[in-house]
């Protein structure tokens, strides 16, 4: 049965849905004659996706998959910026730096489109938030296979957006039946134990239902019931939409087992290749759309024929396009990592009014003013101080802002989505991980999703996202609550990295995270919550890539991040008495990384020791060595020191613990080495 519209609508969508058919199947005859990354189609799920589709309005959201194609050109992208896209072409939707697997159009509402299988999931409920914080009835459609329910991160995310009540609708385009895989290993839907998949999103009180998805009246039907109860402020819906897999997406490679489809094969199906005969007749819902509208006399056949010549033409059109499209500049692989900065991130720190405050207290009167400034920024977590007698002062934000500091339920996955989503909706959110080992457990949605997004997008994104950990040794804090993660992340380009050491800098470098419109790692330490200094009482940004010497001398360098830079001025104090004068430089963020002032310092001096509380192999500082040893070699007048936490597990007892922490004395023994008063065998314990 058709859907129940106009006449013109059901043709515009058969038009849409053979559009998809048409290129896929010429994308394909591409793949044969060109070389480009591997990619997926969309054939056979074109039932699902168009009807879906035109249930939303032009501000509605939509986050898509690997197999994203029919997606994006029912959204209304242009076939031949999209055909050039997958073939990596300057002219595509993204400059090349998408692809097939990661096309995304910004403009007509698909931000984002993540080839993790589950990946886009957590996001699109955090666009979903942002809806509903700002009391609009937008809504976000979150497109998946059924694969997807395999992995954890789906999960979180159901139940975030069921708790919170979130305008977001689940679309599982659940094209198991018949493949390769779960249905091979005799799975009734995927490889998962349960017998339906919406099963899973009604555990945690997501309503869901099943449609046939070759059925484009019955999907059409679902999806428009799920918009409306989520424009109604009800919360998510879950669709489970079966299909059967077209055999030609079984291979690794796709391709056209027995050619194109054919119009005739609707009303001659005996026309159709005997080895795709039964999937054209039962399973392809493309044909059974045909096959009605001819039932019910909506068109004839040669009204058919006259959009499928319209279409292939485009289709043609796009593939010369294409293909004669120049590839992008070698330059342009440099290009578009981060956003463009806000310019209050370069506005100058005031010199009056200065207070003393604690690092925890200056944490506090940032977002105090971030918030008060942004009536939009969102606080997910609301332990940003840790667990010490110093998180008190987060109180004032907290029953201030009480409605924008969210719990979120134990779900690093899923909250660390949400705060990508929020922040591609617009709105500026700190996400707060806790303990630095946590952010493992979101690690995908942070290194795989955010740190990309930008690029990907071929810079048309912005992500005013900060996210927020406590590392380090702890006491007493054992293997799993010490780590130190920041080289890891450093290793992953797209994310800035911030490491501030006093209350001044904290305040400052905060504002500027915001301000840069790009994810930011904000790695803290809760061993530096109650150290005090003079912070400005007025609102003021430092810039990132801008290193400070925290202490001026002529004999030796030390370089150091976030805590470690409080012990490095420490040791600084016990050489001084010895009548060595240590420099103490503190990059302040790693990423940028500001080079220079680190190699002035080594030209002054000669010597360099770095300090990291991380572990010594592939750190930070060996990072910071490995700058200087490249770059400042020839103002070396002794081997780089570095001074870290040893490669072991970090043990909980609090003596343990002891000898491995890049203590002050341990610094001092470093640079004595350096300057050939102390065995260097005393340097590495």
């Amino acid at each position: 049965m058709l859907p129940n519209l106009p006449d013109e609508d059901l043709l515009e969508l058969f038009s849409q849905m053979w559009l998809i058919r048409r290129f896929e199947e010429r994308l394909i005859e591409l793949a044969a004659e060109l070389s480009f990354g591997h990619y997926h189609v969309y054939i056979g799920q074109e039932s699902i996706g168009i009807p879906v589709l035109a249930t939303l309005r032009a501000d509605d959201t939509i986050f898509t998959t690997h197999r994203n194609h029919g997606h994006l050109l029912g959204r209304g992208a242009e076939p031949r910026a999209l055909l050039a896209e997958i073939l990596g072409r300057a002219t595509g939707l993204n400059g090349g730096k998408g692809g097939t697997l990661h096309a995304c159009a910004p403009e007509l509402g698909v931000p984002h489109t993540s080839a993790a299988v589950g990946g886009g999931v957590p996001i699109s409920v955090g666009s979903a938030l942002a809806a509903k914080r700002r009391g609009s009835d937008r809504v976000t459609m979150c497109f998946f296979g059924d694969g997807a329910l395999e992995e954890g991160a789906v999960f979180e995310a159901l139940n975030i957006a069921a708790l919170w009540k979130l305008p977001v609708i689940f679309l599982c385009e659940n094209n198991t039946t018949e493949a390769l895989g779960a249905a091979a290993g005799g799975y009734p839907a995927s490889i998962i134990a349960a017998g339906e998949l919406g099963a899973i999103a009604r555990s945690v009180g997501v309503p869901a239902h099943q449609v046939d998805g070759t059925d484009s009246a019955a999907v059409l039907e679902a999806a428009q019931e799920a918009v409306a109860r989520a424009r109604a402020g009800d919360g998510p819906t879950f669709v489970d939409a079966v299909v059967a897999r077209w055999p030609g997406s079984n291979p690794l490679w796709p391709e056209l087992p027995a050619g194109a489809t054919e119009l005739r094969f609707a009303w001659e199906p005996e026309s159709a290749p005997s080895e795709l005969a039964r999937w054209y007749r039962e399973q392809d819902g493309l044909i059974r759309y045909v096959r009605e509208l001819l039932a019910s006399d909506v068109a004839d056949r040669e009204r058919l024929r006259s959009i499928d010549a319209g279409v292939c033409e485009a289709v043609a059109e796009s593939a010369r396009f294409a293909v004669e499209s120049p590839h992008p500049e070698p330059s342009a692989a440099y290009t578009d990592v981060f956003a463009v900065p806000r310019d209050v991130a370069l506005a100058p720190v005031p010199d009056a009014a200065l207070r003393e405050l604690t690092y925890a207290e200056a944490i506090v009167e940032a977002l105090e003013q971030l918030m008060d400034e942004d009536p939009e920024l969102l606080v997910i977590g609301s332990w940003v101080l840790g667990l010490g007698p110093w998180r008190t002062h987060f109180d004032r934000i907290r029953e201030r802002y009480a409605d924008r500091v969210l719990d979120p339920p134990t779900a690093e996955a899923g909250f660390c989505g949400v705060g990508i989503g929020a922040a591609l909706a617009g709105q500026a959110t700190l996400v707060d991980i806790g303990t630095a080992s946590f952010v493992f457990q979101g690690f995908a949605q942070v290194v795989n999703e955010a740190a990309n997004a930008i690029s990907m997008s071929c810079g048309r994104l912005r992500l005013p996202l900060v996210f927020h950990f406590l590392h380090g040794l702890r006491g007493g804090g054992g293997a799993q609550h010490s780590h130190s993660p920041q080289a890891m992340l450093w290793n992953t380009p797209g994310l800035q990295i911030m490491l501030p050491s006093s209350p001044r800098d904290v305040k400052g470098l905060l504002r500027t995270a915001f301000a840069t419109g790009s994810p930011t790692v904000f790695a803290d330490h809760s061993r530096l919550m109650p150290i005090a200094g003079p912070v400005p009482a007025e609102p003021y940004a430092i810039p990132f890539g801008v290193a400070e010497m925290k202490r001026s001398g002529r004999d030796v360098s030390i370089v150091a991040t976030s805590f470690a830079v409080q012990l490095a001025l420490r040791a600084a104090e016990l050489l001084s008495a010895e009548g060595i004068e240590a420099e103490v430089v503190d990059p302040r963020t790693i990423v940028p990384l500001d080079r220079a002032t680190i190699l002035e310092s080594v030209a002054r001096t000669g010597r360099l020791v770095v300090v990291d509380e991380g572990h010594l192999s592939c750190g930070v500082g060996s990072e910071l060595a490995a700058v200087v040893a490249e770059e400042g070699f020839d103002a070396l007048r002794a081997p780089i020191r570095r001074v870290a936490v040893a490669d072991v597990p970090i043990p909980a007892s609090p003596v343990l613990e002891s000898e491995l922490a890049p203590g002050p004395e341990r610094i001092a023994a470093a640079a004595r080495a350096l300057l050939g008063l102390a065995a260097p065998e005393a340097v590495l314990r």
